[in-house]
């Protein structure tokens, strides 16, 4: 079960760690649990607090929770999500990663500082 969670790959694992796409590593999470679907695709759910990262540059990504489907290519980071990179800074209750299109939407009272 952890062990989904240890290296959730939310790209192609062909891709060098350039960092594009964002290849996300977990660091830490309180508890987690991973779901095979009927068609071979994995869910993973993260709660108690989750701290992650991007392989390759310095991104790194943390929340209250995460769940990720792999049919959608969706991660969603709720509560206290704190999106950090060398680029940018954003604080949100809810962020969404899409990871065919590399696009973070962050939702609720977000905070965003852009350091270019």
């Amino acid at each position: 079960m952890m062990a989904g969670l240890a290296l959730l790959a939310l790209a192609a694992a062909q891709q060098p760690d350039t960092g594009r796409p964002c290849r996300v590593a977990i660091d830490s999470v309180g508890r987690g649990r991973q779901q095979t679907l009927a068609d071979g695709s994995v869910n993973y759910y993260g709660a108690g607090g989750v701290f992650a990262h991007c392989a390759g540059p310095d991104t790194r990504v943390s929340s209250d929770s995460l769940a990720y489907s792999e049919a959608l290519s969706r991660a969603d980071w709720v509560g206290h999500v704190h999106f950090r990179d060398s680029l940018l800074a954003v604080d949100a209750n809810f962020a969404t990663y899409y990871t065919r299109e590399e696009r973070l939407e962050a939702h609720y009272q977000v905070h965003a500082v852009n350091h270019a």
